[in-house]
């Protein structure tokens, strides 16, 4: 009876006869029994009556290139929100040929704030990322991202609303975003679990991950290295094409995850080949480039495929030495922020509160001493290696009494402008304290954390390591991945340790 109607309900709209779809299917209905079902019961499944209307605006779109809404069409008793939500759907499955001239309004709602960007990633661009025939899939997200000028810039469009931002939404926004915010499309099913199938393609919705992985919800960015990290131990091939794809889109955050996913591909590896593509990848864009690549977390994450390549007989010890810390001999000199060092206080915007009080020591801790101050006289305390660089820095920019904290803050303060961040004046605090991370960064704290690892690398790349003698050792960086990655790890093992 009901593929009667639908027929019927197809033909009257395709001949022009028809302009809505009938009420019996808007109300509940009962779908066909089978005395031999086959389908396991879905509760996320639409209900039946939900399904064939859907279908019918699929079929009267494929077959006649007119969309649910286009100048009122077939939009009488439906709500806004469920003809905006049945176009996307359409969308997401119908061939390039006929959804391409829908992306310019895509593209508009995309742009346009929190609202509508999750409308159009719950409804279409995650339905569509499971397969790489669809338009409006991975490969289009990626596209627009991409195209963003700078980090900040795209963090403003895509890695959530932070303190500052939230500020200028109305107490019912503020709780709408809570439900509605780009990252909570991430569960599809509302267990909170994250779960990539080991059958997805590099383009497909792990491409999408990867992108996410810029987030300042440190929860959710977990997840999404452990999901990312199970999926690419089962498909390392796979997972060398998405490296290719995103890992050089200028998000170092991104950079830093996908190289713990890495650690915890080389952790649980154990096919040789695979190794060695891996180990490969690593030592031709990684470890020939170190200038670029100085981020300790980036560059012990591919250290450890190396590590394993090597170990497994599949590399040579003038290939893994490349991997290893050892000194630079020529000395390149990094941006410092000129207005910081004009002042040259303690705080600084974008590092205030307890980012500057706690969090930018760790990018020198290891490697610079305060110095001390006599009769009016101030003496360094750093071991010659650190006062040959901090001494290139003064000759450069023409400033007497540069150490420790003054240099790191106007080099962090550099780093982090050369993000993109336009603030002049954002975030005071963050929700953490003496240095510990908090559950939602600021993008102060986001970007401060990024540009104490870059920091680290760069020291480790001239100063020895400071112990209680200045006979110190080139930085591996250890005890800075460690906490993270041991978690990545046991994680996955949680999960998967039959496997592995």
């Amino acid at each position: 009876m009901s593929i009667y109607l639908v027929e019927k309900t197809i033909l009257r709209i395709k001949g022009g006869k028809q302009n809505y779809i009938p009420k019996i299917f808007e109300h509940g209905m009962i779908s066909p029994l089978d005395d031999k079902p086959h389908d396991v019961f879905n509760p996320f499944l639409k209900p039946y009556n939900k399904r064939i209307v859907q279908g019918i605006i699929d079929r009267v779109f494929l077959e006649t290139g007119r969309l649910i809404g286009d100048e009122n069409f077939l939009v009488d008793d439906f709500k806004n929100k469920e003809v905006l939500e049945m176009r996307m759907e359409a969308l997401s499955h119908t061939p390039e040929k006929i959804v391409s001239r829908y992306k310019k309004e895509i593209d508009n709602m995309f742009l346009s704030g929190y609202k509508s960007q999750f409308i159009v990633l719950k409804n279409l661009i995650f339905p569509s990322s499971y397969s790489t025939d669809n338009y409006f899939g991975a490969e289009y997200l990626h596209k627009i991202l991409s195209n963003q000028p700078s980090v900040f810039d795209r963090d403003k469009l895509w890695s959530g609303l932070d303190t500052h931002e939230k500020r200028n939404l109305t107490e019912e926004d503020t709780w709408r975003y809570e439900y509605e915010s780009t990252f909570s499309v991430f569960d599809e099913i509302g267990l909170g679990h994250l779960r990539l199938s080991e059958w997805r393609k590099h383009n497909e919705t792990p491409l999408i991950y990867a992108w996410g992985l810029s987030t300042i919800d440190q929860k959710l960015r977990n997840k999404l290295r452990i999901a990312l990290t199970e999926w690419a131990i089962q498909n390392p091939s796979e997972f060398l094409l998405l490296l290719d794809k995103i890992f050089f889109c200028n998000d170092p955050q991104i950079q830093e995850d996908l190289s713990s996913v890495m650690l915890g591909v080389a952790s649980c590896l154990k096919k040789k080949k695979n190794t060695k593509v891996l180990a490969d990848w690593a030592l031709s864009n990684i470890f020939s480039n170190l200038e670029i690549h100085r981020n300790i977390i980036v560059r012990q994450g591919f250290r450890a495929i190396v590590e394993r390549a090597f170990q497994y007989g599949v590399i040579s010890k003038e290939e893994v030495e490349l991997s290893r810390p050892k000194p630079m001999i020529n000395i390149n000199i990094i941006p410092l922020d000129i207005n910081y060092l004009k002042s040259r206080k303690e705080e600084f915007y974008p590092i205030v509160h307890d980012l500057a009080w706690y969090v930018i020591k760790n990018a020198y801790d290891d490697f610079l001493e305060y110095p001390s101050s006599t009769s009016g006289r101030t003496k360094s305390n750093d071991c010659k290696e650190a006062q040959r660089l901090i001494k290139k820095y003064r000759v450069v920019y023409n400033i007497k009494g540069l150490y420790a904290h003054s240099w790191a803050m106007s080099a962090a303060i550099g780093y982090i402008r050369s993000l993109g961040l336009t603030r002049i004046e954002g975030n005071g605090f963050t929700d953490a304290t003496h240095g510990s991370k908090s559950e939602i960064f600021t993008y102060e704290e986001k970007y401060t954390w990024l540009a104490v690892h870059y920091l680290q690398g760069y020291l480790s790349d001239y100063i020895p390591m400071r112990q209680w003698s200045y006979k110190g050792e080139p930085f591996e960086g250890a005890q800075v991945t460690n906490q993270v990655v041991s978690k990545l790890i046991v994680d996955i093992l949680k999960n998967k340790s039959d496997k592995f």
